[in-house]
């Protein structure tokens, strides 16, 4: 699922760490996140105790909580109450007051009392590969898994998993869309990409397609652009190896009729926000970076940073390097504004995007499920 207590490559490095350790234990040991929110100052105002997180919508996030067997995700408030208690096996933040929720491995939708609006019996998550590459420039192969989001009136869902196609839902459950597709986005400025055979395109409410299928992959329309990933090789120098290398594709952005509008040249692309976009290159001295563009193409503040999240009530998160090295570059997230300069200093593992006036941060931490012996 699209969320954060999957955590980074440092889970990665301290599950490593703890399996070459002498001790053994009855149950291995469980490095993972724990979550909690910031506000735009940067104070804690939800303490991180949670699992897993999502952003607040319309006043309430959903959450994780492990009750020993499984996680339950239910609904919190900003004073960080459940509302809706733990229950649901999966859940997604709220839109047009409805959220989708697993129950009993099926994809329902619930309002924002807990009450089932639409009975779960969709195949709700779905997974398409990362924007970005790894940085040994291959693929990244860990797959987001989106869930359904209704956004105009309509949510992209499965049927027939575990490799179902997917069609749009009105929120009486109705398909006005019907399962065609191998992946779908939600809907944004009245299109949505979708994928058909081996590459993305775009259709319109009614089904029809209006942009061709021929991209690599395809974000999202906003500010009436969208990011593509468009093939044709393209040469640098590795900046790890020094050894020249090809990626089979860079990513632009285009308009709605599907002309592009900024040339491919970004190894990375998120959507427009605000009036800017995340863009992510190969600097030659400083490996993969992230800086971010207006809607000319025009970088406006430079790629410095280790990753970045798009702008959201005029903050954006960058994970921003220090001189220090450990298992791994020693890097933190914080938040800058418009002009690139640091509003929140860099101090945390991870976060997430502000809405609602509020950010998901999370803790590493240690939990041995194990008795110890």
């Amino acid at each position: 699922m699209n969320m954060f207590y999957k955590g980074f490559i440092l889970f990665a490095a301290m599950v490593a760490l703890l399996q070459s350790n002498s001790m053994s234990y009855a149950s291995s040991p469980t490095p993972r996140y724990t979550y909690g929110y910031i506000n735009k100052t940067g104070k804690i105002v939800i303490k991180p105790e949670l699992e897993a997180a999502f952003c607040f919508s319309n006043g309430l996030a959903p959450a994780g909580v492990y009750n020993g067997k499984e996680m339950k995700y239910g609904y919190l408030n900003k004073g960080g109450n459940f509302v809706i208690q733990p229950q649901f096996e999966d859940a997604q933040k709220f839109s047009e007051n409805l959220a989708a929720v697993d129950i009993g491995n099926k994809c329902g939708f619930i309002d924002n009392k807990g009450k089932l609006v639409i009975e779960p019996k969709y195949d709700a998550q779905y997974e398409v590969k990362s924007y970005f590459r790894l940085p040994n420039n291959e693929p990244d192969e860990n797959p987001a898994i989106h869930f359904s989001i209704f956004s105009e009136g309509l949510a992209p869902v499965a049927v027939g998993d575990p490799s179902g196609l997917f069609g749009y839902i009105d929120k009486t459950g109705k398909f006005v869309i019907q399962p065609k597709f191998i992946a779908a986005h939600s809907f944004s400025q009245g299109l949505a990409a979708v994928r058909m055979g081996k590459k993305w395109g775009y259709i319109n409410k009614l089904g029809n397609v209006v942009i061709n299928p021929q991209f690599q992959a395809a974000g999202d329309f906003s500010e009436n652009l969208a990011p593509v990933r468009i093939p044709g090789d393209v040469h640098f120098i590795h900046p790890f190896t020094h050894t020249e290398a090809y990626t089979d594709g860079s990513w632009g952005f285009i308009d709605k009729t599907g002309k592009v509008i900024i040339a491919p040249k970004f190894d990375g692309a998120n959507a427009f926000s605000e009036g800017l976009a995340c863009v992510r290159i190969i600097d030659p001295k400083e490996g993969y970076v992230v800086g971010y563009i207006n809607c000319k193409g025009e970088m406006v503040i430079s790629p410095r940073f280790g990753s970045g999240r798009s702008f959201s009530s005029g903050l954006a998160a960058v994970r921003v390097f220090t001189k220090e090295w450990g298992i791994i570059p020693n890097q933190k997230w914080g938040y800058i504004d418009k002009t690139g300069q640091i509003k929140i200093k860099p101090t945390f593992e991870t976060v997430g995007d502000f809405s609602d006036e509020l950010a998901i941060f999370g803790v590493f931490s240690m939990k041995l499920t194990g008795t110890m012996h």
